[in-house]
């Protein structure tokens, strides 16, 4: 019980870096596009 109380939930440690690096790898695709569409 003492190691599950204090390491924190691993769905919110992992989900967050994960949805924010995804959406940088959106922006910069976006980038790259809008880029070579020119």
């Amino acid at each position: 019980t003492t190691v599950s109380t204090s390491s924190p939930p691993p769905t919110t440690e992992t989900a967050l870096p994960t949805t924010e690096a995804i959406s940088r790898n959106f922006c910069f695709k976006v980038l790259v596009k809008k880029i070579s569409d020119q």
